[in-house]
């Protein structure tokens, strides 16, 4: 019996990372990686095949022949200042050790490199993704500092001989200050509850490919819309961005490497040199909420300004125009409490431009 298909399925049921060297208020083990639900931590299905298969074009596989599917369960990462700051400087004496012995056993060796050209297109997948969310914990021995969440980020990613598509939706991000005397517990929240965080729609297709003439749907699009974000700016946040930053930017022995070009030229640069030489019909369709950032005087204080970076709008009203709309920029002095008295400092009137642009048949 000949088979025409792979199918593969995995699961990882659980995954601890334990560190031994340092302890939580309670005197436990840091748990540095850990999940938080009882479901399976990571799972993996693949459905392979290739356009021999006389089912090709049918389901389950509609014409690709790599589908794969992930999902990936709540996860807590500990971002341990002391612990983080302990295993990168246990990291770089390995890799000081190595390169010391690395380079007193140099050998000179000579290759060939021989270039051998593939004539055969690349295979078609589409990858299936979800994430049900992931934690981070920002602290260090004395307290902690941030709470950071993504919640629900989820899309898929497609790729034939004629086309990209991706689709990802992210659901919410927010980042709370879990020190209990803060008036200000949420440093990033979304404004608008009800809608997604972020969407993003991108259709890219390959007009090289002669098979595009035959299908019905030939334009490319660029659809989305990301949400506002309520920001507020306090500098002892700023200066934890830096430190850890400046925790990740230690003194290491750089090996200089001879990056080896690549002679077989990949998918998206090709298709992107297309569409700018050749003016190729692109749809846009992308509203972006700028954010809104509170600095308020200091820490305690419920006075400070507010910047509301606005609304950007994008949409391709005919195959010939292009209309850019940038509104709703302002910067107000604000008092937190029952009134909300504000003061408008700037205010600006909206700008739209209009792009007309003839576009090449061919």
């Amino acid at each position: 019996i000949k088979t025409f298909d792979i199918e593969f399925n995995d699961y990882l049921e659980d995954l601890k990372i334990i560190d031994e060297q340092f302890e939580t208020n309670e005197k436990n083990k840091l748990n540095i990686l850990s999940s938080l639900n009882k479901s399976k931590l990571f799972e993996i299905n693949c459905l392979l095949t290739s356009t021999t298969n006389p089912l090709f074009s049918s389901s389950p596989y509609n014409s690709i022949e790599n589908n794969i599917d992930l999902k990936l369960n709540k996860i807590l990462l500990n971002i341990h200042l002391d612990a983080i700051s302990s295993i990168i400087r246990f990291k770089n004496n390995i890799f000081k050790q190595l390169n010391n012995k690395s380079n007193s056993s140099k050998i000179q060796q000579t290759s060939s490199s021989s270039t051998t050209k593939s004539n055969s297109s690349s295979s078609s997948f589409k990858i299936d993704f979800r994430f049900e969310g992931i934690s981070l914990l920002i602290g260090n021995n004395s307290s902690q500092i941030l709470y950071i969440e993504l919640e629900d980020f989820n899309g898929y990613l497609s790729k034939t001989n004629t086309y990209i598509l991706s689709h990802l939706i992210l659901n919410d991000f927010r980042i709370y200050d879990v020190f209990n005397k803060s008036i200000y517990p949420f440093i990033i929240s979304k404004q608008n509850k009800s809608n997604k965080l972020f969407s993003f729609d991108l259709l890219l297709f390959n007009y090289s490919n002669k098979l595009i003439k035959l299908s019905k749907t030939k334009d490319s699009y660029l659809k989305g819309q990301l949400e506002k974000l309520n920001i507020i700016f306090l500098y002892k946040h700023f200066d934890l961005i830096l430190s850890i930053i400046n925790l990740f930017q230690t003194k290491q022995n750089t090996l200089k490497q001879e990056n080896i070009p690549s002679n077989e030229p990949s998918f998206l640069p090709l298709i992107l040199q297309k569409y700018q030489q050749h003016s190729i019909e692109f749809h846009l369709d992308f509203i972006l909420n700028a954010p809104q950032i509170f600095i308020p005087i200091n820490s305690y204080s419920n006075q400070g300004i507010v910047i509301d970076f606005g609304k950007l709008l994008m949409h391709s009203e005919s195959n010939q125009q292009y209309r850019i709309i940038y509104e709703n920029l302002s910067i107000n002095r604000i008092i937190l409490n029952n009134e909300n008295k504000s003061l408008n400092l700037l205010e600006c009137s909206p700008f739209q431009t209009l792009i007309n642009r003839h576009f090449n048949s061919d």
